[in-house]
């Protein structure tokens, strides 16, 4: 999986920041799903993914398909969705504002996806304003 922010060239102190928000929202996730797991490791339910306008038996067929997957092919079809999340979310940024360039673009990502603290990391690191 290549990420485009990766030409930003971030300082290391950058990088760590966002690697420790990385880790302590996987260890959130991971408590939160350890609270809920039945014996075969999948959440019995998982409201907030689901779309209202599923049905539950479309929602039990979904989680029995994801079941039966291997685990290299639920970690690559997470990373899809991931991917596909971001382009949307950059997509809806270039939409919003037609006139900003990639490198904006990319800023106000990752003001919406990791918090304006590490945003202002990061344009502080780049000499750009602050919005």
């Amino acid at each position: 999986v290549r990420y485009q922010f990766t030409r930003l060239r971030l300082p290391p102190v950058v990088i760590g920041r966002w690697l420790q928000l990385l880790v302590i929202a996987l260890i959130r996730t991971l408590r939160f799903q350890a609270s809920r797991q039945p014996r075969d490791g999948l959440p019995e339910r998982m409201p907030s993914m689901l779309p209202s306008d599923t049905s539950a038996e479309a929602a039990e067929v979904q989680r029995t398909r994801i079941r039966e997957l291997p685990p290299l092919e639920r970690l690559r079809k997470g990373c899809e969705l991931s991917n596909r999340g971001r382009r949307m979310a950059l997509a809806a940024i270039r939409r919003r504002d037609p006139t900003a360039g990639d490198e904006e673009v990319r800023l106000r990502f990752i003001e919406l996806a990791y918090g304006a603290a590490l945003a202002g990391e990061v344009r502080r690191h780049l000499g750009k304003p602050s919005l």
